[in-house]
């Protein structure tokens, strides 16, 4: 439980730290359901964090669990893996294994399973249907914080990849309805893209890079690694920001997040200037 607060805070570093000690505990009582559940729940906090060699195995592992529930977060944490290095045949597992869970009883096994397809709608470079299975997950009550984060950052990537303006207002203004309390870091980074491009598209640059900045620092504060590249591009794409692409260039590399380093490539060669 206290790692699931931390979570949703998107203190993803220190959520790690509790599960790792509720693990210890678990393993001292000889209670290996407790393990697994505590592993399932390191998946998506280890995804934001960029180390990405440590999930895989873990989320592959947990994606043939018994329980469904652990297995709608596992492919949801695997499938941004498996977009971002452009890995069809892992894209694949992902998808047939969220058909197969889409129907489920359960809020957070049903949720987890759509936004995993809408993850898979984004890999295929479809934006208007990824935003019209993510929007809807943002809406259903009582889903644990990383499902919501994930649809979030889904929706502001599908609505910034169909430069629609209605479609970005409304996915910002959904953020900027949220009390304070329930819009973590990664959520205001995430809307902060959004506002930044509706002031660079009415002329307003000056106020675009204050929000460029400040979507930067919100995903630094959390050290959400594999979501700096999408941040830094945006202000490459608008400025021809030299050391904003090297960085960008640099997080993909390690992260072998072979898809980015083409958009980063395409980037390059449709910006302004």
């Amino acid at each position: 439980n206290l790692a699931g607060c931390l979570i949703e805070e998107h203190e993803f570093a220190a959520a790690l730290d509790e599960l790792d000690r509720a693990v210890v505990l678990g393993r001292e009582r000889g209670d290996h359901s407790w393990d697994e559940w505590m592993r399932q729940q390191s998946v998506m906090p280890i995804v934001f964090l960029g180390r990405w060699e440590d999930a895989l195995p873990v989320g592959l592992a947990q994606m043939a669990s018994y329980d469904e529930t652990t297995r709608a977060f596992s492919v949801m944490a695997v499938a941004q893996i498996a977009e971002a290095r452009d890995d069809g045949a892992l894209m694949l597992r992902c998808r047939t294994l969220a058909e197969e869970l889409v129907d489920s009883v359960s809020a957070d096994t049903q949720t987890a399973s759509c936004v995993a397809s809408a993850r898979d709608e984004m890999w295929r470079g479809s934006h208007r249907a990824a935003l019209g299975r993510a929007r809807p997950m943002l809406d259903t009550p009582a889903v644990a914080g990383e499902l919501r984060t994930e649809a979030y950052n889904i929706c502001v990537e599908a609505a910034l990849g169909l430069r629609d303006g209605e479609a970005i207002d409304e996915v910002q203004a959904w953020c900027g309805a949220l009390p304070p309390a329930l819009a973590p870091p990664l959520l205001l980074a995430g809307r902060e893209r959004l506002l930044a491009e509706q002031a660079q598209t009415r002329g307003d640059p000056e106020t675009a890079v204050v929000l460029e900045q400040a979507a930067i620092d919100h995903v630094r504060a959390v050290g959400a690694r594999p979501l700096l590249p999408r941040a830094l591009l945006d202000r490459y794409r608008r400025r021809g920001d030299a050391e904003a692409l090297a960085q960008a260039q640099e997080i993909t590399g390690e992260l072998e997040a072979t898809r980015w380093l083409v958009v980063v490539r395409d980037v390059d060669t449709v910006r302004p200037g």
